[in-house]
């Protein structure tokens, strides 16, 4: 084979590798955004309704969240009574409420036998009702004058523990205003919501039934029976320690971590929990008799690793002393893989914004290498022209490699490896790779990296994260052209790295949501408002810290500070 050839050839594999890269850089991205709805809506429906330890609240919440998400014309959720006859109105807000309605149970203002009316056979069969138009079935009661202008109605069920507590219903003024779409999405907010409004009436239920074993012997007995059964059926896993750390009590619900009760009872804390900082700190935390949340892994039966969000509230017998501990433990293995998956989508995101960018970098240098085959295949070209020429062509390939190597670089999915790395050379990198997007076509970076600093101990891929969704961030902030400045140094607290553009700012009213998730101030289409978020989660989960200083119309600041060991 020629070197004119071989040349051709190689040519060729770049330019597959890239067009191959491209595509399934786009067929990744446009999957994971298809699913980024749903799973961050599963975990704002879990952040919002976990700490509510009160029914009124979480019906309220659950409204809320609904009127958000859907902007239905009015909405309402409805229980079924104490009794298990009737399905009751508990809250509900229209188009033009600034907040939701609660009622109690004896003040409904409205309320179905179950089997009656659309809500009420819904809370009896558990199945979903669309209804396109209420004049065309006969199911549907208008019990209130505001019920004649209502033609369209979505009624679905509540259900935990494959218990039915009662429905949600929308209604519009219109005929056919839901489909598929909105049932999905109800759908998936109520699965997350029956289930924390589950735990709250067992909760309820719990502390009446505390008050009522205090009030009488006879009825202590009932209310224990009572208690071990809503321990029983307990969605977390719930257990109780004696001062020395052993187990005295364990539900059923241990079973999902392959042990058994009677395997555990008697056996000391450090059977499932593992060694290490956050075991001292709950051990701590017993010993004191302190009410303490936090995560901590655990080891199930079968060797493998979980994690669990870990409650403890101290038990004091008689003379008021500590004598062990009650220990909730909600297994959220699942939720913390969800959480990888979403912010595995939002660098896909920002991979998709720089796929155009690199492609363009990429075609110049493949531009120049086919000049130079073109001239060297005429045969017109000189023993030291076509030296000059290979040359040439060999430091393109070279460069078109590297521009792959830093896109590959940060593709690659992060395996939580913390290691000692060079700030430095990790801002470096990644600015390299942003020269490449057309964003920054006008955009003067300037760089201000402070030489000798220590090496910090982080994992490197999701500080390369943190540092691309800021800057990609300013780079919005300056579409018209700007200064991009990135410094860094040693300050009182650890590492510094401080990145300030000259772009619009943020305004006085914004500044305090940028770090929440799903807030944007983008068109939509053109964020997910995760990418703040998911930098603060990561600098937090680092031991660092970070802020903002804004001013509209100067630009903004931004402040990362690291641990240094």
């Amino acid at each position: 084979m020629s070197k004119k050839e071989a040349l051709e050839k190689e040519l060729e594999r770049v330019k597959r590798q890239r067009d191959t890269y491209a595509q399934t850089l786009a067929d990744t991205n446009r999957r994971y955004l298809e699913k980024i709805e749903e799973l961050s809506l599963v975990r704002h429906v879990g952040d919002s309704l976990r700490y509510i330890q009160d029914v009124e609240r979480v019906c309220r919440a659950i409204v809320d969240i609904v009127q958000d998400e859907l902007d239905p014309e009015k909405c309402s959720l409805m229980l079924i009574d104490t009794a298990g006859e009737r399905v009751c109105a508990r809250a509900e807000r229209g188009p033009y409420d600034d907040e939701s309605h609660y009622f109690d149970e004896e003040a409904s203002p409205r309320s179905f036998r179950l089997g009656e009316g659309i809500a009420g056979i819904v809370a009896r069969d558990g199945n979903p009702v669309l209804v396109p138009d209420t004049l065309d079935d006969p199911r549907f009661l208008r019990t209130r004058p505001e019920d004649q202008s209502i033609r369209s109605l979505l009624c679905l069920p509540l259900i935990a523990r494959e218990k039915i507590l009662g429905v949600f219903n929308l209604s519009s003024l219109a005929p056919g205003a839901f489909g598929p779409d909105q049932e999905r999405i109800l759908t998936i907010i109520l699965g997350t919501a029956a289930i924390a409004l589950t735990n709250v009436i067992l909760f309820n239920d719990l502390q009446q039934s505390h008050s009522a074993l205090e009030t009488s012997e006879g009825e202590a007995r009932a209310t224990k029976e009572y208690l071990e059964k809503l321990l029983e059926t307990a969605s977390d896993i719930i257990f109780t320690v004696g001062r020395d750390g052993r187990f005295t009590y364990l539900n059923k619900r241990v079973e999902t971590w392959g042990f058994t009760r009677e395997e555990l009872r008697g056996e000391p804390l450090s059977r499932i929990l593992p060694g290490g900082e956050r075991f001292d700190e709950l051990r701590a935390a017993l010993g004191r008799g302190e009410m303490r949340v936090f995560e901590i892994g655990v080891t199930d039966a079968a060797g493998e690793s979980r994690c669990a969000l870990v409650s403890t509230s101290p038990l004091r017998g008689a003379s008021g002393d500590v004598e062990g501990a009650l220990i909730i433990a909600r297994d959220i293995t699942e939720r913390k893989r969800l959480e990888r998956q979403l912010m595995s989508s939002e660098k896909l995101a920002s991979l998709g914004r720089l796929a155009a960018g690199v492609a363009h970098e990429v075609r110049n240098p493949l531009s120049s290498i086919s000049g130079y085959v073109q001239i060297l295949m005429k045969g017109k070209a000189t023993e030291e022209m076509s030296r000059e020429f290979l040359t040439s062509i060999d430091e393109q390939i070279e460069r078109i490699n590297r521009i792959i190597e830093n896109l590959l670089s940060f593709s690659r999915t992060s395996k939580g490896k913390v290691e000692f790395v060079d700030v430095n050379t990790v801002i470096e990198k990644t600015l390299t790779l942003l020269y490449t997007h057309q964003s920054f076509k006008n955009i003067r970076v300037s760089k201000e990296l402070a030489d000798g600093l220590p090496a910090v101990r982080v994992d490197r891929y999701a500080l390369e994260e943190i540092l691309m969704n800021i800057t990609m961030n300013a780079a919005d902030a300056m579409s018209g052209g700007g200064t991009l400045t990135v410094r860094t140094g040693v300050e009182e607290g650890g590492m510094g790295i401080v990145i300030s553009d000259t772009g619009s700012g943020i305004a006085p009213e914004d500044i305090d949501k940028i770090f929440d998730p799903f807030f944007t101030t983008k068109p939509e289409g053109y964020g997910t408002g995760l990418g703040l978020s998911i930098c603060l989660g990561i600098v937090e989960k680092m031991g660092g810290a970070i802020r903002v200083e804004s001013e509209p119309g100067k630009g903004a600041t931004f402040f990362v500070t690291l641990p240094v060991e």
